[in-house]
This record gives C-alpha cells, structure tokens and sequence, in this order.
C-alpha cells in the first residue's frame, strides 16, 4: 500500500493558525476513511468533514509531535465490516478542547490503498499514522480524547508499564476474571469426571480407524476376532484395544506383543511393534553367556555396554501391560516389576510424586538397567504431555521429574 503525503485542509489550515494564536489545546480524535475519491467537484484541500460524513470512523489513540510535524495514530479494525472495504482517502479530524464542532485537519490520498477486509469471523486490526507538517507543532498542545484511553499519567504502580488501557476494560476486569476462573474450575471438573471407560468386544467386523475416543480412556476387548485395519503381523487374537482420547489420538494394541500408533485427524495403518518379552529373555541371555566366554575385562565392559543400552532401549519399547497402578505410592518402586501401568486418579489418587503438569490419567512405563543399579519412569498423559524420572538405586535417590 502506498498514499500521498497528508494535504492540510483549508479549514485545517484555519484550525491550526488559530490554534497558535490564541494558545489552545485542541484534540485529534477521529481517522475516517472513505471507499471513493476525492468529488469531482472539489480539490483534496476544499474537503470538509461533511464530505466523510459516509466514512468508516476510528478514535485517535496516540499523537506525538516533534519540531516540524505531528503524528496521529489509530487501530483500524474489520469488526462489523461486511463487505472489502479500500481505503481510498485518509481524513483527520479534530476540534478545539471545549468545543464540540469537528473540524477536518488532513486528506491523505492512496496511491495503492490497503483494503479493509470484510469480517469472516476472523478479527484483523492494523495501526493506521497520519503525519501532518507543522513548523509551529512545538508551540502547540495536542493530545486525544480522555473517555477513549487511559494515559500513562493515571497508572500508577505496576500498571505503568502498560503503556496504554480502555477504561471500560479496567472497569470490567474484575468481573472478566471471574468468569474466566469460573470456566477453568469447570472445565477441570469435566476432565476430572472422565474416567476409563470399557465399551465393548470387538469383532472381525469392526474398523479400529473409525474408533474414536471422547472420554479420554476406552477399553475394547479382542476375544477371538481379529478387526479391519489392525496390524498386519498381529496374530494372537485375544487382548485388549486401548484408546486415548483427546486432540491427539493414540492406539495401543496389548495381546503377546504391544502395538501403538497415533494420529491427529485421520488414523494411518503406520502401526509400531514394540518389544516381547522373549525377545528381552533373549538378549538378558546374551549378555550373562557374553561375561561367561570373554575374560578380557576392556571387551566386556564395551561389548556388554552395547547389550545393555540395546537391551534397555528394547525393554523401554516392549514391556508387560501390568494394569492400572494400585495399594501404593508412586514413588514406591521398591519391588515393583518392571512393566506399563495404567494412572488413574480415581483408582489410586496423586500422593504428591506426580508431576506438576500431570492430568491424573495417562501410562506410567517402569524400567531397570542391565546393571539393576537404576531405574527409569516414563509417563504420557491424555493431554500428550510426557514426563520422565530417574531412580539411583543405592542411594535411593530421584533425579526428579522433567517433561520433554
């Protein structure tokens, strides 16, 4: 977008003349557009305010002045606005303080004018500044209406650095925050109500793409048939179908082997398979025959480094579902099998291990080390937010919680 420079008005030519000599104060207090050009009969500077009779009115929120000039400055909004509307003409209006009658100071013309969009639903503001040269602007006092903003002058404390407040937002603040408070104590009661939900067996019939969770947690279970769209490699059709619910969807499958997948709006066949516990027995034997054949001490360590990690990294991805975490605190891992349990805050409440941050419903993954010297958590909530802890276990000491 692109406009000519500010044309002062005859009558604003008037206005501020009579401005510096008689010493007032005058108040720029409108921005009015106009969709057309200038009259056919008329010159920019021959416009009067009645000419913007038509226009769509802003209020002047700031001014500053330097030693040739003055700057005024509005936020143009689309609210209301129902059809696109092109700022073809930029007129600023003003009137001296104590008087009523407006006066048209400045006609800025559009080269490539900016439209003002038609309101869809979506809020667009732009801030709008008009210069007007003014040799005489430091011998003047110009300022904006007192109803539109409160000044910097009236804040006090904390409150200065906001620059600028409607009042009427000041006034009604107290109310607004009430509301909003209350509807966050609402919405948590809501999330807290929703509990895990079975819903039913499922059949060689059933889709697991048209499966949808709305109450964060819903159990099917698999009692012989096998669904469409289930894991091309599952075969083992008893278990139990897991969903997840919120904006993000996830999936899991728990039968011998554990399977996972997670979408956002439509459900992809990109299914994961984690780890079984054979295949954990299986590298746990490697690692106890690998220290029975090398004697070298170097190469045990290096080789049995790579087993462990490998093995940690497979036992995190293929653990037992051990059911929901019940008769003990969270923290309370001594002698706890390690595995995939279920949090629910209705069953076994916070005891104050939990996570700042945590919903009270999600997967709490439980896992040792090679070594048995330490101990790992990992826990998704229905809200997709992960959290993990670390346990040394001769000192019994937590790392303590972070969320990634």
């Amino acid at each position: 977008m692109k406009y000519n420079g500010a044309v002062v008005t005859s009558n604003g030519s008037s206005f501020l003349s009579g401005l510096v000599a008689n010493k007032k104060t005058a108040v720029l207090d409108k921005i009015i557009i106009l969709n057309t050009d200038v009259p056919s009969n008329k010159t920019i500077d021959s416009m009067t305010a009645q000419d913007f009779s038509n226009g769509m009115s802003f209020d002047v929120n700031n001014v500053s002045q330097n030693d040739n000039s003055f700057t005024a400055t509005s936020v143009v909004s689309n609210t209301g606005n129902a059809t696109n509307y092109p700022a073809m003409l930029v007129g600023l209006f003003g009137y001296y303080d104590g008087s009523s009658e407006r006066t048209l100071l400045s006609v800025s013309k559009a080269v490539d004018p900016f439209v003002i969009e038609k309101d869809t639903g979506t809020p667009v503001k732009l801030s709008v500044s008009i210069t007007v040269g003014f040799s005489n602007s430091p011998q003047v006092n110009l300022t904006v209406k007192d109803n539109v903003y409160l000044a910097k002058k009236d804040i006090d404390g904390a409150m200065v650095n906001l620059g600028f407040a409607k009042k009427a937002d000041l006034t009604n603040l107290s109310t607004n925050l009430t509301n909003i408070f209350n509807g966050k104590i609402d919405d948590i009661n809501k999330d807290i109500s929703k509990t895990m939900q079975f819903v039913g067996i499922l059949k060689s019939t059933d889709d697991l793409n048209q499966l949808i969770a709305t109450d964060y947690y819903s159990i099917y279970e698999l009692a012989g048939q096998i669904p469409k769209n289930a894991p091309i490699n599952l075969k083992n059709p008893y278990g139990i179908v897991l969903l997840i619910g919120n904006l993000q969807q996830t999936q899991y499958i728990i039968t011998d082997s554990v399977y996972f997948r997670t979408a956002t709006n439509t459900w992809k066949n990109d299914w994961k398979t984690l780890a079984t516990t054979d295949a954990i027995d299986q590298i746990n034997a490697s690692i106890t025959n690998l220290d029975q054949i090398i004697s070298d001490t170097n190469t045990v360590a290096a080789k049995a480094n790579g087993l462990a990690a490998q093995a940690q990294a497979t036992a995190y991805n293929g653990l037992q579902y051990r059911g929901v975490w019940r008769n003990r605190a969270y923290w309370d891992w001594d002698g706890q099998p390690d595995g995939i349990y279920s949090i629910d805050v209705n069953v076994q409440p916070r005891d104050g291990m939990l996570p700042p941050g945590f919903t009270g419903w999600g997967l709490y993954t439980l896992m040792t080390n090679a070594t048995n010297q330490d101990r790992y958590c990992v826990i998704h909530d229905n809200n997709n937010h992960m959290f993990r802890n670390h346990l040394f276990m001769g000192s019994k000491q937590f790392s303590g919680w972070v969320q990634y």
